[in-house]
C-alpha cells in the first residue's frame, strides 16, 4: 500500500472515530431549577400510578403539578372507577383519588 492511500485511510477512520464520539447520547437526568426529576417521563409516571392504585392506565399528559413539571394520568381502578392521578415529576408525589 502507498504513502498516498494510506493517508486517506486514516483521516477517514479518524472521522468515523469522532463522530461516533460525538453521537453518544447523554443518560443524565433532567433537571428543573437545579433539582433532578424523581420521574423522568410518562412510562414512569403510569407504573408509579399502576403500582400506586393497581388500576389500568388509560392515558398519560404531561401537566404542571404545584408550579412543578408532572404528569396527569387517567386510570381505570379495579372498582370500575376511572380517575386522574397527578404526578409531581420533580418530588415523585403522587395525589389524585
Amino acid at each position: 500500500m502507498s504513502q498516498k492511500s494510506v493517508i486517506p485511510s486514516i483521516v477517514v477512520a479518524l472521522m468515523l472515530t469522532i463522530s461516533g464520539i460525538t453521537a453518544i447520547e447523554c443518560k443524565a437526568a433532567p433537571y428543573f431549577n437545579g433539582q433532578h426529576y424523581k420521574v423522568n417521563n410518562a412510562q414512569q409516571a403510569a407504573r408509579l400510578v399502576k403500582k400506586h392504585t393497581g388500576g389500568k392506565v388509560l392515558k398519560v399528559e404531561r401537566a404542571k403539578v404545584n408550579g412543578n413539571p408532572g404528569y396527569k394520568v387517567k386510570v381505570l381502578k379495579d372498582n370500575g372507577h376511572v380517575v386522574s392521578m397527578k404526578i409531581d415529576a420533580i418530588t415523585g408525589k403522587v395525589s389524585g383519588k
